[in-house]
């Protein structure tokens, strides 16, 4: 059970000391049982119970309780420990990984289980301690049972075990609705995210607005009717372990004195095992969703690690200084490089390339093109997030594979059309914070943010300042080539001109390399080249020159 195996790595030698403090506990629980029944005896007879017995039970209890104690607070640590571990070791392996094997799990899925998931072990794993504590009674219970009436020992044990075995049988069908719930959330947070992240697009289409609203209500509906289906397993298992406990108390009140000889001198002690037994047994009955929820959820962790560690690159396993690898480079080459998107059978649907360029050191390249030309996917390609299909990206005659891709992409600073501004200046926590306010007064964001303790006050910004925030973070990481994938599109005629002759200007005086994607074709003339991608392909590469449109073509606006 991935349960069990989960917890064991936590270290054997404090799993068998809980082991330990569990059997102990059960061990116990059986104990008092046993004195109850004797004191029940004496007190039927008439005769007072001795106060040794008491002393017993309350010597019971305590070890009972005092070891069940021991054993879910050790059980809690561990539990902690190891998804905080696991935690840490999936976002790490998240973070090395491939975009397409990111992109390819999922948003919601990622979510869905490193949150809500990881939450339900946490709040799972004190009650499967109780659970082997209650199935240890169980057994010892039985055994007393044993030492009661052979005969009604075995007749328990059969039924018992019949009972468990058509409960297994019911089981399979539960695990494959907790599969079904759990993927299901996991779109709905998909749906939910598109709702909350695309509240601008949506607030003005109304047409947009109230097919996404359909689709979250259709994902809500289907989420709802798998969540009933679920609940009215949940609800046979509950109404079955009753029908199960009170069956198993009718065959020992009303069938065995009728077939077992000598019944009646031990038929007390046997019902008020049996009561004894009633409670742990609906606990564990009551538990087995939990515990299934439980394991179907490392499992799936587990496979999206196997995802994960399959295609993670070679190059961040090393010690090597990746940062200045490539730092002095003279030309960036692109031979023959492509790139497919494709879908779940593994077809391809579009194709990037095959691509031939090359970057120089020191130039500001613009790529142009109208949408879905294939310049993002260039740009991922260029910076080491995307994988080429076929062909081979060389510097200085090196070609890049796992070994060194990291050594590629740490010359890159990027503002993508779909960039993330982060609160804090993370990797920079060394920078001048005079020179993060000077590049925040020179942006005009001086009256709404500032920089303190390595953070910016307000990301509460619209488009276009954020955009000149992520610049400033951007110009501080100080790297030998910038990339900007439409960064002036949401910039008022102000900072488009600002960011085009002064920024961009800048950075070619300092020897930069600059990557620009962009539509503002009045201003190509700044740029060294402007390539222009078609269909996935480069249909022209040459000098940029003021007052030109590339090719015969008006390029088309985004």
């Amino acid at each position: 059970m991935q349960i069990i195996r989960f917890m064991y790595r936590g270290g054997a030698k404090s799993i068998r000391h809980i082991a330990m403090m569990v059997a102990i506990s059960g061990l116990a629980n059986a104990f008092l049982l046993a004195i109850v029944n004797n004191s029940s005896t004496i007190a039927a007879s008439s005769e007072n119970v001795r106060t040794y017995q008491f002393v017993l039970f309350l010597i019971a209890f305590a070890i009972y309780a005092l070891c069940n104690k021991i054993a879910q607070s050790e059980a809690n640590v561990i539990a902690e420990k190891m998804l905080k571990e696991l935690r840490i070791r999936i976002l790490d392996k998240i973070r090395k990984s491939r975009l397409t094997v990111v992109d390819g799990l999922g948003r919601g899925e990622l979510y869905t289980k490193l949150s809500q998931e990881l939450n339900r072990i946490s709040e799972m794993l004190p009650y499967f301690v109780n659970a082997i504590q209650q199935s240890i009674f169980l057994v010892f219970c039985l055994v007393y049972i044993a030492t009661l009436s052979t005969v009604a020992f075995f007749g328990i044990t059969i039924f018992s075990a019949t009972g468990i075995l058509i409960f297994f049988r019911y089981k399979k069908s539960l695990d494959d609705e907790i599969n079904r719930s759990t993927a299901k959330e996991s779109e709905l947070v998909d749906h939910l995210s598109h709702i909350i992240d695309g509240f601008k697009e949506i607030r003005i289409n109304l047409k947009k607005s109230n097919s996404i609203y359909n689709a979250f209500r259709r994902i809500a509906e289907e989420n709802e009717s798998l969540k009933l289906v679920l609940g009215s397993k949940y609800v046979f298992i509950s109404l079955y372990s009753s029908f199960f406990l009170y069956s198993l108390l009718g065959i020992i009140v009303f069938i065995f004195p009728q077939y077992i000889a000598g019944y009646k001198d031990v038929v007390i002690k046997l019902t008020a095992t049996t009561l004894f037994l009633l409670s742990p047994l609906s606990f564990l009955v009551t538990f087995i969703p939990v515990f299934s929820r439980a394991n179907i959820t490392i499992e799936n962790l587990s496979r999206m690690e196997e995802k994960l560690d399959h295609r993670k690159p070679d190059s961040q396993d090393g010690q090597q200084d990746f940062e200045s690898m490539f730092r002095d480079f003279g030309t960036i080459s692109m031979k023959g490089v492509t790139f497919s998107y494709t879908d779940q059978k593994g077809l391809p649907v579009f194709t990037t390339g095959p691509v031939d360029l090359q970057i120089k050191k020191g130039e500001m390249v613009f790529i142009v093109g109208g949408n879905g030309s294939g310049k993002s996917t260039l740009l991922k390609l260029l910076t080491g997030l995307y994988e080429p299909s076929a062909g081979v990206i060389t510097i200085d005659g090196v070609q890049i594979n796992r070994s060194n891709l990291q050594g590629l992409s740490e010359l890159f600073s990027c503002i993508f059309a779909d960039f993330h501004l982060f609160d804090r200046l993370y990797g920079l926590e060394d920078i001048d914070a005079e020179e993060a306010e000077r590049l925040i007064d020179r942006m005009g964001l001086k009256q709404k943010v500032s920089y303190k303790d390595g953070r910016f006050s307000n990301l509460n910004l619209s488009t276009g300042q954020r955009k000149r925030l992520a610049l400033i973070t951007s110009l501080l990481e100080d790297k030998s080539i910038y990339v900007f994938d439409e960064w002036a599109s949401d910039q008022d005629s102000h900072f488009r001109e600002f960011f085009y002759n002064s920024i961009l200007k800048d950075l070619r005086k300092q020897g930069k390399t600059v990557i620009a994607v962009t539509h503002d074709d009045r201003y190509w003339g700044t740029a060294d080249r402007v390539v222009k991608m078609e269909l996935g392909k480069i249909v022209e590469d040459r000098a940029g020159a003021p007052g030109r449109n590339i090719s015969k073509d008006k390029e088309p606006k985004g």
